[in-house]
């Protein structure tokens, strides 16, 4: 027998930095699923069917290991049955963007526009029926206005191709029609929110957010608006081309970075010492003569003279002590006859 789940069930996810796998973690919870959390360590949750899944806490998990998880949570829970009321409580809570509410909505079978259809349905029961508006006066305009039914058909069809979008899918495919474009909010490099839920972030000048019909999400370029790309990453060799050009200023990340890499090679420059070449006229002067005795000359005569008697005296040492070795070698001959004798 299945149940129906249409509340979260209360789980301390403070641990998780990531929004989606905190999303993840409450839906597991909330289908019965046991949840165990240690620090600095992945999130391994247990269906009752004993399968289990480790997710990961850390930041700017890809979203492919979101839909391989949330594929897993909905494949082992057989006895709860999440609602789209559930869905809409996780997207809430957590402020999941256009890409992860899309997907979280669709594991329960709601596709986009399904969903626009429901909000603007809930939106016009909660605004209740039209009031009867009044009958306008019609206002008859004078022939010599100076506006012509046939310019205003051409006024309406260049409003028409103004509302279209220049630019189409970064990808290349169709996704129906364009829903909205919006400033984009990108993550601040290097900063770190104090609840540890992520990075501060701030809108940015060089991209513009658009959701397409059927959930799509693109990045188009805001110097051009002729050039869409699949990841805010991949704008920065197209942005370079209008920094060089004049047509966009550098961001703040950007031109601290540069400062940074100028101050670099500006201390190396201070260290570094040219070698100068000397140049086609430079003469070589020789050193000027010294009269008398040279520093070698000076060295023998030191030294030479004391050399030469210590070779004098070891050579009459050693006169002596071949006289010596000789000696004792004919009496040692003299001694072995004198024994052999005996």
């Amino acid at each position: 027998m299945t149940t129906p789940i249409t509340q979260l069930a209360p789980i301390d996810v403070s641990g998780v930095r990531d929004s989606g796998m905190q999303a993840l973690i409450v839906l597991a919870h909330s289908l019965g699923w046991n949840v165990r959390q240690k620090q600095n360590q992945p999130v391994v949750i247990t269906a009752r069917d004993g399968f289990q899944k480790r997710l990961p806490t850390n930041t700017s998990i890809r979203i492919s290991v979101f839909q391989t998880a949330l594929s897993s949570i909905f494949t082992h829970s057989e006895e709860e049955v999440p609602t789209i009321e559930l869905m809409d409580a996780l997207i809430s809570q957590f402020k999941l963007d256009a890409d992860h509410a899309r997907r979280i909505r669709m594991a329960v079978g709601e596709s986009p526009t399904q969903h626009r259809e429901r909000v603007a349905a809930a939106e016009a029961q909660w605004l209740g029926p039209r009031e009867p508006q009044p009958v306008t006066q019609r206002i008859e305009v004078p022939e010599d206005f100076g506006i012509s039914f046939e310019e205003n058909e051409n006024n309406i069809a260049a409003r028409a191709a103004l509302d279209e979008p220049t630019c189409p899918p970064a990808d290349g495919r169709f996704h129906g029609t364009l829903l909205r474009t919006e400033p984009f909010l990108a993550a601040k490099t290097g900063s770190k929110k104090p609840d540890g839920t992520g990075a501060f972030q701030y809108v940015s000048k060089a991209l513009e957010q658009r959701e397409w019909e059927d959930g799509y999400v693109d990045y188009l370029c805001t110097a051009c608006r002729d050039y869409a790309v699949a990841s805010p990453r991949a704008i920065g060799s197209h942005r370079a081309i209008h920094i060089a050009k004049g047509e966009a200023e550098p961001t703040n990340q950007a031109r601290q970075s540069r400062e940074a890499r100028a101050r670099a090679k500006g201390r190396a420059a201070a260290v570094e010492v040219e070698w100068e070449e000397p140049g086609p006229t430079a003469k070589h002067v020789p050193a000027p003569l010294v009269e008398g005795p040279s520093v070698l000359d000076q060295i023998r005569a030191l030294v030479v003279p004391e050399l030469i008697e210590e070779l004098r005296v070891l050579r009459i040492q050693t006169e002596v002590l071949t006289a010596a070795n000789e000696a004792l070698t004919r009496d040692w001959g003299a001694l072995k006859d004198l024994i052999g004798g005996r």
